[in-house]
């Protein structure tokens, strides 16, 4: 009996030693884990943290650039506004010798006349609209 009752230690021995090495190693898997999960927050937030930097830096270039086109698109308008003025026209004109003047009264003639009815050009548009989504109904529309 004495023989048997060894056996049984040993037996129970192995399986303590058996466990303590499985909870060393479920220990190890979980740090590692914890690691990986810590590198993987910290490398993530510093690639992030990076390239809100870069975009910031991209707006504020963006911004500039706005802000010089638009001082450009007020240069402009203000040079066309200076450009079409009548006295800067008739400078030019005597300035380049063309040897134009102004146009008579006389000479201007209207094209459009004055009692000319636009209530039934809109009404012919609006039929011709019509027809051109309604292709069943397609009609040529003239005056």
């Amino acid at each position: 009996m004495n023989l048997r009752a060894r056996k049984s230690t040993l037996r129970r021995d192995l399986k303590e030693s058996k466990k303590r090495s499985n909870i060393f190693l479920q220990i190890g898997i979980y740090l590692t884990v914890i690691a990986a999960l810590t590198f993987i927050v910290f490398g993530s937030t510093v690639y992030y943290n990076g390239e809100s930097q870069r975009l910031s830096k991209e707006i504020s270039v963006n911004e500039d650039q706005i802000y010089k086109l638009d001082r450009e698109i007020q240069n402009l308008k203000l040079s066309i506004e200076v450009k079409s003025k009548r006295d800067y026209i008739y400078e030019k004109i005597t300035q380049n010798n063309l040897g134009l003047r102004p146009a008579n009264p006389e000479q201007i003639v209207k094209l459009i006349p004055p009692n000319y009815n636009f209530k039934s050009e809109t009404s012919i548009a609006k039929k011709i609209a019509y027809s051109s989504k309604n292709a069943k109904n397609a009609k040529v529309v003239s005056d």
